[in-house]
């Protein structure tokens, strides 16, 4: 604000965040060839989304152990999915 005080803003919805974090990864991994349309159709068909917002520490982009151990979690699940 012009007199320097501040304006607070409400959070985010995490459920607003899910969605749309569920669709920008969606569209990656189709874009990369990384999963098919059917896939995406099939998790999109969803009633419950099985993505969430993770809301503790962030992984240091330095931190070359945690980034690997979150890759390994995150190929395991996608290969439950594989056809």
């Amino acid at each position: 604000m012009p007199d320097g005080s501040f304006l607070p803003i409400p959070r985010p919805d995490p459920v607003q965040i899910m969605l749309l974090f569920r669709r920008k990864l969606l569209k990656t991994l189709l874009a990369k060839e990384k999963i098919s349309q059917r896939l995406v159709d099939i998790l999109l068909s969803w009633r419950h989304p099985g993505f969430s917002v993770f809301q503790g520490d962030s992984v240091s982009p330095d931190d070359l152990e945690a980034r690997e151990r979150l890759a390994r979690y995150c190929v395991n699940v996608l290969r439950l999915f594989m056809f």
